[in-house]
């Protein structure tokens, strides 16, 4: 194998492999609630969490 095709096979490996990360995201829009401050990022994703939960539970038939 050549260098130049080497190089091209590597970059594509390293472009591939940040695709699954990307794939990841839910719309829950975590970067636009980033801070410097990790207590305020756990916050963040605490009361989105609960949100989640509250409206999950609101939306499970009573009989269940």
């Amino acid at each position: 194998m050549t260098l130049m095709s080497r190089t091209l096979v590597l970059s594509l490996c390293f472009g591939c492999s940040a695709l699954p990360a990307a794939a990841q995201t839910t719309g829950a829009f975590f970067t636009d609630a980033l801070s410097p401050s990790m207590a305020a990022i756990v916050k963040t994703m605490h009361a989105t969490i609960r949100r989640d939960l509250a409206e999950a539970a609101a939306n499970m038939p009573a009989e269940e």
